[in-house]
């Protein structure tokens, strides 16, 4: 009898249960959020867990980066905001069920309207190890949700 080896069920429970709880909502929803609709702004957010792996060093340092320095303008005048945030911190635990999130991953949010436009940069991950596509792509997506503020 063949024995099947421990590792492929072990990575799989890894990466299948938190994104199952994840799509069945494993936890109770967050309040609604409630947005100014005076507020016209651009947000990028990188949400993490507390370990983290070179990529996900990569895209944090990297999108950062594109905020900081590709977009200097819109970043002085307030009009471009970014966070990092750890999703293991329940403290943040309505704002991560606002974009939801529930694993690293990164997010461009044009608010405006009295609402939150949410677009999540999955591409990043295959990117993570190519820094200029990955700011090309990142600066696009930032440089987009601008030109949809009113």
């Amino acid at each position: 009898m063949k024995r099947i080896p421990h590792i492929p069920l072990v990575l799989c429970v890894i990466l299948v249960v938190p994104i199952s709880m994840c799509i069945m909502g494993g936890e109770e929803p967050a309040e609604p959020v409630v947005v100014d609709p005076s507020l016209r702004m651009v947000e990028v957010v990188y949400f993490h867990e507390t370990r983290r792996c070179t990529a996900c060093i990569n895209i944090e340092k990297w999108a950062y980066e594109a905020v900081h320095f590709s977009f200097l303008d819109a970043y002085a005048d307030g009009r471009l905001t970014y966070r990092s945030i750890n999703i293991d911190d329940r403290a943040h635990a309505a704002l991560i069920s606002s974009y939801g999130a529930c694993y690293t991953s990164l997010y461009v949010n044009a608010i405006y309207g009295g609402s939150y436009h949410i677009v999540e940069l999955k591409e990043a991950w295959l990117l993570s190890e190519k820094k200029d596509a990955f700011m090309a792509y990142v600066e696009e997506a930032i440089a987009f949700a601008l030109g949809e503020l009113p």
